[in-house]
């Protein structure tokens, strides 16, 4: 499988495989895993450096990327844009919309929360109107 590894909006690296490793905070090192669900990041195709998965743990001042799957092709002509400049711009194809009409969306059902919000809203209304109690309006300036 062939990687591009992205950081920024930018292609920093590409990778023909991926290797896979975590912080140890025992003893404060990086080690090689084969499970990617558990790893906090993954080593550089040279081998040089380690980059920090969006998915880590924690935050290990590393430079912060994202692992997307690309084809053999796409892998072997970045590769030759990366090692002529160092980086690309990673140009991220807009979404195609499948039919124009789909821009006609129904509007989205409220969430449990905002119902609640509102209940209580309404209530609050009510048992002010009846103490006679008089609440300033959110939207007014004091």
């Amino acid at each position: 499988m062939f990687y591009k590894i992205v950081s920024n909006g930018e292609i920093i690296d590409v990778a023909d495989g991926l290797t896979y490793c975590f912080f140890q905070t025992k003893n404060g090192i990086w080690l090689c895993c084969d499970d990617g669900s558990r790893a906090d990041g993954i080593v550089s195709s040279d081998g040089s450096a380690i980059y920090q998965l969006e998915t880590a743990r924690y935050d290990a001042g590393l430079k912060v990327v994202k692992v997307v799957e690309i084809d053999e092709g796409t892998y072997n002509e970045f590769r030759e844009k990366l090692i002529e400049s160092g980086v690309i711009t990673d140009i991220v194809p807009e979404p195609e919309l499948e039919d124009p009409a789909a821009d006609d969306q129904e509007p989205v059902a409220k969430s449990a929360l905002m119902i609640r919000v509102e209940k209580l809203e309404a209530k609050l209304d009510y048992l002010s109107m009846m103490d006679g109690i008089e609440l300033p309006d959110e939207d007014e300036e004091e």
